[in-house]
């Protein structure tokens, strides 16, 4: 089961200064339109937590997955090496016996883990890649905002599709 953090985060508006209090993921990239209408004037405001996907590259894309990745190595091999280092110590008599033991079953474990995150791909944001597409090519005022705030890769899914040439 993975645990989600939400955090709260406070934006003050830039024409009427009013303050309004939004919640969000903090788990990775929050994809969606990151223009925001103020409620209390419907001034347009960015908010730079929110990223428009279709502008990112792959290996940004999938950053948040990498990152919860190498949490989970983190959080639970590292403890869980350290107890069989001590364990297998503890029942040799020997610092280097429990090293000799343990290092090489935490470095294949790890190694295994590593290599299959390579092979993570982008289809399961196939939707929000989908939606984020819809909202770049039905504005171009809006994609031409976000691309001034947020940037764009070389090798986005919407770099991509404007490289393309448009079929009859």
């Amino acid at each position: 089961m993975a645990v989600v953090m939400k955090q709260y985060r406070t934006y003050t508006c830039i024409r009427c200064s009013q303050k309004t209090k939004t919640e969000r993921v903090t788990d990775g990239y929050t994809f969606g339109n990151p223009l925001y209408t103020c409620p209390h004037c419907g001034a347009l405001n960015y908010d730079p937590y929110i990223t428009e996907p279709a502008l990112l590259s792959p290996e940004k894309l999938l950053k948040d997955a990498k990152s919860g990745m190498n949490s989970m190595l983190f959080l639970l091999y590292m403890p869980c090496g350290l107890f069989a280092f001590l364990a297998a110590s503890f029942a040799l008599n020997g610092f280097l016996w429990g090293l000799l033991i343990v290092g090489p079953i935490l470095a294949l474990l790890t190694f295994l883990i590593l290599r299959k995150k390579k092979n993570l791909d982008i289809s399961k944001y196939k939707e929000v890649l989908d939606e984020s597409m819809k909202r770049l090519n039905s504005s171009p005022e809006y994609a031409k905002i976000v691309i001034k705030l947020q940037g764009v890769d070389s090798d986005s899914v919407y770099s991509m599709s404007l490289q393309q040439p448009v079929q009859p």
